[in-house]
């Protein structure tokens, strides 16, 4: 029921059947880009995001820095906090959509060079039942972005789930998911 409701929410914004590779002048004519359009310059122009950067400031303590790419026509907010302890490097990811009320969550870790400032792994995704730091992290901001600005958690069963119907920028047809409706062009 609530993967129907999520992919007709992604219809009004997204052309149905229409490729956004090999179709691309039908594609940005279509009402539905039009619709993500405007939505995205509207955060684009209208940056709603300092109440909540300046809430997790306040009542987490945690100092989110926003790396969002609304420009690039991603559609959510991105927050990122940095946390090091020792020579591991915890990053929190924080999506935040603009096309629904909906919210996501990534944690990774790598190793640095305390020496260099220099990254001796590559990012890996944190399994948050293994960490217990970073699952009480996520907590927090779980907690913060439910109660004070009444977001959801997306489903996790469905954040990679296709769209076979769907396309954008590059992502081709079959290759769409969830994650690409609500948040970034990303593959996670």
């Amino acid at each position: 029921m609530i993967k129907e409701i999520y992919r007709n929410i992604g219809y009004l914004y997204f052309p149905k059947d229409i490729d956004s590779i090999t179709q691309k002048n039908e594609y940005v004519q279509t009402s539905e880009y039009k619709r993500l359009l405007e939505l995205t310059l509207y955060f684009l122009n209208n940056n709603n995001l300092d109440e909540v950067l300046k809430m997790t400031r306040e009542i987490l303590d945690f100092d989110f820095k926003d790396i969002s790419m609304l420009n690039w026509q991603d559609r959510c907010f991105t927050l990122e906090y940095a946390e090091l302890e020792e020579n591991k490097l915890y990053r929190t990811i924080v999506y935040m959509s603009i096309i629904n009320p909906v919210y996501y969550v990534q944690v990774f870790e790598n190793e640095i060079n305390l020496e260099t400032k220099m990254w001796k792994t590559s990012p890996v995704k944190v399994k948050l039942l293994e960490n217990e730091k970073c699952k009480d992290n996520v907590f927090k901001v779980s907690q913060l972005l439910e109660s004070k600005f009444f977001y959801t958690k997306f489903p996790s069963h469905l954040i990679n789930e296709k769209i076979d119907d769907l396309t954008f920028q590059d992502i081709r047809k079959g290759d769409f998911t969830f994650f690409n409706l609500f948040f970034k062009n990303e593959n996670i």
